[in-house]
């Protein structure tokens, strides 16, 4: 287990999130970047949701065991934003880490 997985939580990918939330209308992929960070680039289907607001999910999941796929610019805010998530009692949370590991297309 890598250093990043200790402190911040085992990550999903986020090219495979991207793909799960394409095809489950009830999944989330949720960028918890800053709006101006959003709008500069994000993974298309992508909703944002500042990791400062993340408790506003519980407006638009569909239940706590909706999958909710979070990621940021390096994963640390995602993986904040996980551990508020569980707290609240969201069960199919995960980190998927970095936008930078995105393989597709940015939309702005």
């Amino acid at each position: 287990m890598e250093l990043f997985e200790l402190i911040f939580g085992s990550r999903a990918d986020l090219n495979e999130a991207a793909a799960t939330c394409e095809h489950d209308e009830n999944a989330l992929l949720v960028d918890v970047r800053t709006m101006d960070e959003y709008a500069s680039g994000h993974v298309p289907g992508s909703i944002n949701i500042p990791v400062g607001e993340i408790s506003s999910v519980r407006s638009i999941a569909s239940s706590l065991n909706a999958p909710i796929f979070l990621y940021c610019a390096s994963g640390a805010r995602s993986g904040a934003a996980k551990r508020s998530l569980e707290s609240m009692g969201f069960t199919a949370v995960e980190n998927a880490g970095s936008i930078r590991k995105y393989n597709g297309a940015l939309v702005s």
